[in-house]
């Protein structure tokens, strides 16, 4: 998902990118960079920069540089006149319609962006099955995949199908926290034995 961060400087704005868990924007294509010019806005620091290497522009995290909608004579590789700085970063103009320039690291020379535009990853969890025999206990485990470089909680309740909290099974309600790159959890689970024939009964984890 995209979120607007704080930043006078494209290295503030990245950075508040990465507190969430992921790192300003890369587009990778034209229906992308117009979903975002109107419903975002322009005026804002993407994660596209050549401060490593001039002239080799890169996609902050990671990712192959596929499409650019630089502004024509863009980027120009201007030098500051009076600290001699490299224009290194990129951000969508806010004259150019959607259209990218790049520019120094920061609002104060020239620069009117004050926000990043952040592309944070989803997560994703799944959850094992489990098969007791009455009055056994065993575990099954949550996996997050994706978006693992920030902590969340997750707040996992039981619900009766065939089999009744109580007297087949123990209540589940808990939260696990999941810490920044924790990728699994596990959780107990206790059924109850009572001296009845039955068929197979279930519940489910929410």
């Amino acid at each position: 998902f995209y979120k607007v961060v704080e930043g006078a400087t494209w290295t503030e704005a990245e950075a508040n990118a990465v507190s969430l868990g992921g790192h300003l924007v890369s587009i990778n294509d034209a229906e992308e960079n117009e979903w975002i010019t109107s419903n975002i806005g322009d005026g804002f620091w993407i994660g596209i920069t050549d401060k490593e290497n001039e002239g080799d522009w890169r996609w902050i995290n990671g990712e192959e540089v596929t499409y650019t909608n630089w502004y024509t004579g863009q980027p120009s590789n201007s030098i500051h006149p009076s600290n001699g700085m490299d224009q290194d970063y990129g951000w969508m103009h806010t004259d150019f319609l959607g259209k990218w320039d790049d520019h120094f690291y920061s609002n104060d020379v020239g620069t009117p962006a004050n926000h990043g535009i952040a592309e944070i990853p989803l997560s994703y969890f799944s959850i094992s099955d489990l098969t007791i025999t009455e009055g056994d206990s065993g575990s099954i485990t949550i996996t997050r995949t994706n978006g693992i470089t920030t902590t969340q909680n997750l707040r996992v309740t039981s619900t009766n199908g065939t089999a009744i909290a109580g007297s087949d099974y123990i209540a589940i309600n808990e939260t696990l926290s999941f810490a920044a790159g924790e990728t699994s959890k596990t959780i107990s689970i206790t059924s109850i034995a009572d001296t009845g024939e039955e068929f197979n009964e279930t519940f489910s984890l929410t």
